[in-house]
């Protein structure tokens, strides 16, 4: 989208200090860069200064021009080289209308008897003070016209310096960002290297484990019960396939120990999920870490197991009693 042309009222509000913060910047770079604006700036702001000299401005323009504009002190300079001028002006013109009056005067002197010999010198006497008043008129614009090119000027250069020094600074924040950059990318393309041989390692022990897994013996049965043993390890991204249990017929609890990913809750919590429909069709109480070994066990009911997917959550309970989700097991079950 093209920007905004600028009119004579944009102007108005940018001297007076109302143009938005984005305007403001693009009509102070145009000030510099380009000069048929910078000329178009300098007759409004002169036209501005003239109304205001005249008492000419009213309302908010004026309340804005007293508290806006004269806050500079380049500014007020400008102000009162304008009223000087405005004030000579008039002297001169005062002065010219008395002059005139008195010239038609001795042309009506002229017309009597006995007057036509000092005429001449008395016109030339009443000639001069109105060529002294344009002449000094004269003089006083050229001085005012050469203050006011002088103090354009250097505010223009201030202005060329303060944009010089932003540059300067913006570009060696740039050279910085692109140091950084090129810092965080070394970094990170290490992080990547370890992050990729971390996931080897634990392919390999999961491949392991998985193997262990099948020459687990089922342990002895407590009290006349049938129990079948299986260890599982958290769920992972780099197994293949879903471990598969084996629940013969009369089979009254699944034991399951599970490896432990995560240690450091003083207890934990199991909940038996069915994938098929998120429902969550058994959970466990409070379990204790057993051993050194960093294991859990958790015993299922045999008659609560179909032949299906399942996915054992675990979770670990905080000393407030919040519980906060550390590991997943899928497996599968096959009844005989």
């Amino acid at each position: 989208m093209g920007k905004q042309p600028v009119n004579e009222q944009m102007i108005i509000e940018y001297l007076l200090g109302g143009a938005s913060d984005s305007e403001q910047e693009r009509l102070d770079e145009m000030s510099v860069t380009d000069d048929e604006f910078a000329e178009l700036l300098r007759a409004s702001e002169n036209d501005l200064i003239d109304s205001y000299v005249r008492g000419e401005l009213s309302g908010d323009v004026l309340t804005k021009f007293n508290t806006y504009y004269l806050a500079s002190s380049g500014r007020r300079e400008k102000v009162s080289f304008a009223k000087t001028f405005l004030r000579f002006a008039d002297k001169s013109v005062g002065a010219q209308m008395e002059d005139a009056r008195a010239v038609a005067l001795s042309s009506h002197a002229e017309r009597e008897p006995g007057f036509h010999e000092s005429s001449r010198w008395r016109f030339l006497a009443l000639l001069r003070p109105t060529l002294q008043w344009g002449l000094a008129t004269a003089a006083l614009v050229i001085l005012i016209g050469g203050g006011y090119l002088v103090v354009e000027n250097q505010r223009l250069r201030n202005r060329m310096a303060q944009t010089q020094a932003e540059r300067a600074a913006l570009e060696q924040r740039e050279q910085e960002l692109r140091l950084k950059l090129d810092q965080q990318r070394s970094l990170d393309n290490e992080t990547e290297k370890e992050l990729e041989q971390v996931r080897d390692r634990l392919t390999q022990l999961e491949q392991q484990l998985a193997a262990g897994q099948q020459q687990t013996k089922p342990e002895p049965e407590p009290r006349g019960l049938k129990v079948i043993a299986f260890n599982l390890t958290p769920q992972s991204r780099g197994i293949g396939q879903i471990t598969t249990l084996t629940l013969p017929a009369g089979t009254d609890y699944l034991s399951l120990i599970l490896e432990m990913e995560v240690d450091g809750f003083p207890a934990y919590q199991a909940a038996l999920r069915n994938p098929a429909n998120g429902q969550i069709v058994w959970r466990s109480g409070k379990l204790k870490v057993s051993g050194k070994e960093k294991s859990l066990r958790v015993s299922l009911p045999g008659s609560l197991l179909n032949s299906q997917n399942y996915v054992l959550e675990l979770s670990g309970i905080t000393t407030k009693g919040v519980a906060d989700n550390v590991s997943s097991y899928a497996f599968r079950v096959v009844n005989q």
